[in-house]
């Protein structure tokens, strides 16, 4: 992970020794908001890991204990960590007030999830989630800014669209 140090040098900081964590065996996926900084990925265990910096502060490690890809998303006030688990339940882990906490979107809305989840921030006033669902048709959660707030939906958008195409790959987001 680099990081701008005083604005002008670059420093090269080894994350996972910086906060007593466990290697990494996919990419990492940063994400600066504000003064904190996050990096998300898998570890040998399978298991989501986030690492985080709140501004100058120590790095810390946190097992999210999920097992699939992640795709994160700033709604302009929280982080959210949207994975599917090994029973295809499509949850997001989000922070509030210092705090981690988990919203299960399959189970809000009966709709499973198979292939990974590509989320984006969509009008200041929701997040949609692209995923495959059980017909390898192109599914699309629909969840509130404050998870639980507000009814969360689940859309076939191939369905809505007229259309018949089975999903070959995992969906992309692009904001």
């Amino acid at each position: 992970m680099t990081q701008p140090s005083g604005g002008r040098r670059w420093q090269v900081t080894d994350v996972t020794a910086a906060a007593g964590g466990a290697t990494l065996i996919s990419p990492g996926e940063p994400l600066a908001h504000g003064a904190a900084q996050d990096v998300y990925g898998a570890d040998a265990a399978n298991h989501l890991r986030l690492f985080t910096q709140n501004a100058a502060g120590p790095w810390q490690s946190v097992d999210l204990s999920t097992e699939r890809a992640p795709s994160v998303v700033f709604d302009g006030t929280t982080v959210h960590v949207l994975v599917i688990d090994t029973i295809h339940h499509l949850r997001d882990f989000f922070r509030t007030a210092g705090s981690w906490h988990q919203y299960d979107l399959t189970a809000a809305t009966g709709a499973l999830a198979f292939s990974d989840p590509a989320a984006l921030e969509y009008g200041g006033n929701s997040i949609q989630i692209a995923t495959a669902g059980t017909n390898a048709h192109m599914l699309v959660f629909v969840e509130s800014r404050i998870p639980g707030s507000n009814p969360t939906g689940a859309y076939d958008a191939t369905a809505l669209m007229g259309g018949t195409a089975l999903m070959a790959s995992d969906p992309s987001a692009t904001t």
